[in-house]
This record gives structure tokens, C-alpha cells and sequence, in this order.
């Protein structure tokens, strides 16, 4: 009987766990995007401004081009190389989609199961507190959108 009950605390406290970081992640998501997507901005620009110095360097020096030659130059390298790392990623990313549109449904059923045995297992004041802390961060989520 005691490890019944202790197997069921366990369980109830890692599905408690991954309910909180979940929360947590999604919260800093909102938070913390706005913050970081200009760094990546700024960081992704210097990349490619790093990329094509360094290409209008080698058609000057290399190559012996003048400034505006070197510079077309590099415009048109660097507008292929974006083209193909493009069209990569699209492959990449569309693969990633198919994989995941296929494992959606059996991954939707399980989580649904999850939820209602975990439901099942509050008593009135745990559902209450979980439906308020919803609430709440829902009315944060509207906040700062």
C-alpha cells in the first residue's frame, strides 16, 4: 500500500514538475523574446557583414578586382550561398514538419490520457489552484501582448 501511494506521489510530483517548467518556459519564451531577438538580430548582421568582407577582400586581393567589380562580385556570391543555404533549410525544416505532422496524433492521444488521470487525481482545491494559476497567466500573457 505504502508504495502504491509513494509511486503515486512521484507521479504526481514530476507531472507538477514538468507542469512548472512548462509554465516557466513559456513565460520566459513571452519575456525573454523580446529581449533576445534583437541580439540575434545584431549577431545574425554581423555574420553576414563578416562573410562578405571577407569575400570582397579575396576578389580585391585574390582576384585583383576593383572596389565596384569585387563588390558585384560579392553581392552575386553572396546571394547564391544564400539561395542554396535557403533552399537547404527549407528541405531540412519541411522534413522536420513531416516527421512531426506523423507523430502528432499518437503524441496528442497519450498527452490527452495523461492529463485526465492527472486531473483525475487532484482534489478540488489542486484543480482550483491550477485553473486560477491558468487564469493568471493567461491574463499576463494578454498583458503584455
Amino acid at each position: 500500500m505504502t508504495t502504491i501511494r509513494t509511486l503515486r506521489h512521484e507521479e504526481e510530483g514530476a507531472i507538477n514538475k514538468k507542469f512548472v517548467l512548462t509554465v516557466i518556459g513559456l513565460f520566459a519564451l513571452v519575456i525573454g523574446g523580446e529581449l533576445l531577438l534583437p541580439v540575434l538580430d545584431t549577431l545574425a548582421l554581423v555574420v553576414f557583414e563578416s562573410f562578405e568582407m571577407g569575400f570582397d577582400t579575396l576578389y580585391e586581393e585574390v582576384f585583383e578586382m576593383d572596389d565596384d567589380h569585387a563588390q558585384k562580385a560579392t553581392a552575386w556570391t553572396a546571394t547564391l550561398i544564400y539561395v542554396v543555404a535557403g533552399i537547404w533549410a527549407v528541405k531540412k525544416l519541411y522534413r522536420k514538419y513531416q516527421q512531426a505532422k506523423a507523430a502528432a496524433p499518437l503524441w496528442w492521444v497519450s498527452k490527452k490520457a495523461e492529463l485526465k488521470v492527472w486531473w483525475k487525481s487532484l482534489n478540488w482545491k489542486q484543480k482550483l489552484a491550477h485553473i486560477a494559476g491558468g487564469l493568471v497567466l493567461l491574463g499576463l500573457l494578454v498583458l503584455f501582448l
